[in-house]
């Protein structure tokens, strides 16, 4: 599990921008409990572009999920277009389970990340959850 916690020599660590006005995010993990009031804190703002990272996204409209899971969770606001964009993904996979061409345009247009996303069960193993997480 510590050899997990060391990033690989090719992720390269930039400061954290301060300002995030017009700026592109990639949140992972938006339609639980912690990504999905994050949403709520980044659209609450102005100017902040979200591209949201979302599994099984073919099943459900990933708009219409993330707007129940707001509501769910209390939480009001509009998801516009313009502001939010949605991929259908899976952190577990190479390339965050994308295709080359959108993993491409995610690692161009992306200032920040916030992973919020994770499998959660106390049960499981560490292995077993170890691919996810």
């Amino acid at each position: 599990m510590f050899a997990d916690s060391v990033l690989p020599d090719e992720v390269k660590l930039a400061a954290a921008p301060t300002n995030l006005e017009n700026r592109s995010v990639l949140l992972t993990g938006a339609t639980g409990f912690l990504g999905a009031h994050l949403l709520a804190v980044l659209m609450s703002g102005d100017g902040v572009r979200v591209n949201c990272l979302v599994r099984n996204a073919e099943k459900r409209e990933p708009r219409v999920r993330l707007q129940q899971m707001l509501a769910d969770f209390g939480l009001t606001g509009d998801l516009p277009s313009e502001r939010v964009r949605f991929f259908a993904g899976d952190i577990s996979q190479p390339r965050l389970g994308l295709s080359e061409a959108a993993h491409d345009e995610l690692c161009s247009s992306t200032d920040a990340i916030y992973h919020c996303a994770a499998s959660v069960n106390w049960t499981s193993s560490y292995e077993a959850l170890r691919k996810v997480n």
